[in-house]
């Protein structure tokens, strides 16, 4: 017998409906996986769930140019003042909603104005 025809059948469940379990854990699980699906309903989630107001040239390259590409290396480069630290923060909010980010690195050089975006994909490999 293989593995799948011994863990098939030996489990009984002598109660298969019951209503006596953490509500709270319940409410929890759900408002996790409510959460972890948001980004499917909300296109633009990061946008609205922050305290920041973008401009509108901000949405546009984030939701626009630079979530559909691949890989997740971006180097923002523009005018002081031009909104590049709230463009990568959107996008690294927005990936780590999607689960594609786990974690990210931000440099910022004041000197030169500009930003540089590396990215740890969710499978943990670099790309």
């Amino acid at each position: 017998m293989g593995l799948g025809q011994e863990a098939r059948g030996t489990h009984t469940f002598s109660h298969p409906w019951r209503f006596d379990g953490d509500g709270a854990a319940y409410r929890l699980a759900a408002e996790a996986h409510r959460i972890r699906l948001a980004h499917l309903f909300d296109p633009l989630l990061a946008v609205h769930t922050s305290l920041v107001e973008p401009l509108p040239h901000q949405i546009t390259a984030v939701y626009e140019a630079m979530l559909p590409r691949q890989p997740l290396r971006f180097l923002l480069a523009d005018d002081p003042g031009a909104g590049k630290t709230i463009m990568a923060g959107l996008l690294m909010k927005e990936l780590m909603v999607r689960g594609d980010l786990r974690r990210g690195q931000l440099l910022c050089r004041i000197t030169r104005h500009f930003l540089l975006l590396t990215a740890t994909p969710h499978n943990g490999k670099e790309e």
